[in-house]
């Protein structure tokens, strides 16, 4: 597993898989960062739509849990003029000018979709303004078509859907942050262990070898509630 992986859950993509390649999806174009982006949202998944008809996205953060409240922009030049969505403060540097198409806000799932539009194809990016500022640019996919899969595929017209991963540089992904929690219990467990040997003959320190013995169980249940995270992860 890759360092990226491990510590996301999910490797960027720099294009697209040429699984997909029937779909003539267009260029996948990354953002230009400065020190003033705390991180970026890229793109992690690539894969025909699940309903007929629609492109859709998905949105999750450093932990791969969904991201609810989130702008997704489904972009073509007929579409409504979506300048209103411009931020205050954009800290976006080559982010897109004029915005046109259809804005959707993810649910709870951290989900947004839009029905497939013109053939020439919709961009699709996020668009993560809050309280009037945008920090975090994004990965932008061009043209995203669909296309007639009726000769043997699942449905009639194939959209496809995107999944977007939100990083940022100061929120440590859960896994990680459980692993160093993770070696820091058994760092302290092992000098608890020591305590105890050095002391066992100690009349005048009983009283210090029962209370490291407690504080020892209280490490070993927290390293159990550890376990049992990572597995449901």
């Amino acid at each position: 597993m890759s360092e990226e992986k491990d510590r996301y859950g999910y490797e960027a993509l720099g294009g697209i898989p040429r699984e997909m390649d029937a779909f003539k999806i267009g260029d996948v174009a990354h953002p230009q960062l400065t020190n003033k982006n705390p991180g970026q949202y890229v793109l992690v998944g690539v894969e025909p739509a699940w309903i007929e008809q629609a492109h859709q996205v998905e949105v999750i953060d450093e932990h791969g849990d969904p991201l609810q409240g989130v702008w997704v922009i489904f972009g073509f030049s007929s579409g409504k003029n979506l300048n209103g969505l411009k931020p205050r403060d954009n800290f976006w540097t080559n982010s897109p000018g004029d915005i046109r198409g259809n804005a959707q806000r993810t649910n709870r799932m951290g989900y947004a979709q839009h029905t497939t539009g013109p053939k020439t194809g919709e961009t699709v990016w996020i668009w993560d303004v809050s309280t009037g500022k945008l920090e975090l640019p994004s990965v932008i996919v061009h043209s995203l078509k669909w296309i007639n899969t009726e000769a043997g595929g699942p449905f009639i017209h194939s959209g496809v859907k995107l999944t977007f991963q939100r990083r940022r540089e100061d929120i440590e992904p859960r896994g990680p942050r459980l692993d160093r929690i993770d070696k820091t219990l058994k760092s302290l467990q092992t000098r608890i262990d020591q305590v105890l040997e050095t002391q066992q003959g100690g009349e005048n320190l009983q009283n210090l070898a029962t209370q490291v013995a407690a504080l020892a169980e209280t490490l070993k249940q927290a390293e159990d509630d550890i376990s049992f995270l990572k597995k449901h992860m």
